[in-house]
This record gives C-alpha cells, structure tokens and sequence, in this order.
C-alpha cells in the first residue's frame, strides 16, 4: 500500500468519527493498526508527522493520541513541531510536555541512536 494510500483510509476515518470523540480517540486506533500494517505503521507515522504539522485541531490531537512510536528522532525535531501545539491550543500542552518528557526520559542524549551493524 502506498502512503497516498493510507492517507486517503486515515482520513477518511477522522472525518467519519463521531463528532462526541476528539482527534485523541482515532489516535488510540492509530496504536493498534500500527501492529497490523505490512509496513510497521511506517505510513501512519508519517501521516501523524503530516497531521501534527497541519494547524487542524482533530488532526493534531490523532498525532498526539499516538503513543506506540516516537515519530521523530531527536528532540530539537519534537519541540519544533510541538512547543507551537501547546502554544497554540494550551488545553494541550500536558499532551505536548507528556510526549517531551517520554522521549527525554528515554533519550536523555537528546536523539534515537541509530541501530547498530552487525560486526
């Protein structure tokens, strides 16, 4: 499946949740087709990545509802995307400093390492 693939299925799923349900609850779906992708979720995080850069609320709360991956690999990325969420929309900022503070405690080096070669 290619990303324009699975971009057109995510949102057409965000469109047709419910309105009562935030963007936070698609995020928790988002959890478990990660585990069911061919691909290891490698498009819905790269939709999410799209989504918490596009300035609209319900898309931005399904990115930050994800919490099976760290979407980016270093926290200047984290805190450039995500610092103006929490400035954006405040209700939003302890999302915002929970993700921060998940990827600081298990990168206290600042980035993901990059994956070892075999020797």
């Amino acid at each position: 499946m290619a990303l324009e693939e699975m971009r057109a299925i995510l949102e057409g799923l965000l469109k047709r949740l419910a309105s009562s349900l935030s963007g936070s609850d698609l995020g928790e779906v988002l959890d478990h087709l990660v585990w069911l992708t061919d691909d290891n979720g490698h498009d819905i995080f790269e939709v999410c990545r799209e989504w918490l850069e596009s300035g609209e609320r319900r898309k931005v709360e399904a990115g930050l509802g994800l919490s099976e991956a760290f979407l980016y690999n270093d926290r200047e990325t984290y805190e450039r995307v995500l610092l103006p969420i929490a400035a954006r929309w405040p209700d939003l900022a302890g999302q915002v400093q929970e993700k921060l503070d998940v990827f600081n405690r298990q990168f206290p080096n600042g980035s993901v390492p990059s994956p070892r070669r075999p020797s």
